[in-house]
Formats: structure tokens, sequence, C-alpha cells
């Protein structure tokens, strides 16, 4: 049996089709990145934000965890998670149940 070369129109789609998908990719995960980055910059940084921060810092974690009493932002997150835990185990449980 001879082997058959794939045509170059379908080399093209498939290169056409994996550059779409990297470029969705990235734009989707752009925000998230920038607000990862930006969370590391100081203060006084902020206007001018980048993805990398030149001069990173965990000063604005250490504020939001251990100054700001008036937030409670460690029981917002541990709201969070137990929420989306309990979500979770009944999305699991009803599916279970569909199966």
């Amino acid at each position: 049996m001879a082997f058959r070369r794939k045509p170059l129109r379908f080399w093209v789609g498939r290169f056409i089709r994996n550059l779409l998908a990297w470029v969705a990719i990235a734009f989707a995960l752009f925000p998230a990145a920038f607000v990862l980055g930006t969370s590391f910059d100081p203060v006084q940084n902020l206007r001018t934000a980048r993805i990398i921060p030149t001069q990173p810092t965990l000063e604005n974690y250490r504020y939001l965890f251990l100054e700001r009493q008036e937030i409670n932002f460690p029981r917002w997150l541990l709201n969070t998670v137990y929420v989306a835990g309990i979500t979770a185990a009944t999305g699991v449980f009803l599916c279970a149940l569909g199966a």
C-alpha cells in the first residue's frame, strides 16, 4: 500500500485552526494574567501597570490579609471555597444519579 501525502489545503486549514485556537486562548487568559501581574505591583505603579511587574512585591497581599480588618477578606475567601465545594459536590451527585 502506497503512502499518500495529505494535500496542502489540509495542512493550511490545520495551521489556521491551531492559530485561531491559540489566539483565543491568549485572548481569554490575558485579563487574568494582567490582574495577577498588577496584584504584585506596588500601589504607586498601578497607573502604569504591566503584566510582568518591574518591582514585584507582596505588600498588597499583606495589606489585604493582615491590615484591612473592616473587609475580612479571609472570611470571604472561606465562604467562596465553601459555596464552590457544595456546588461541585451537588453537581457530581446529580450527575451520578443521571448516569
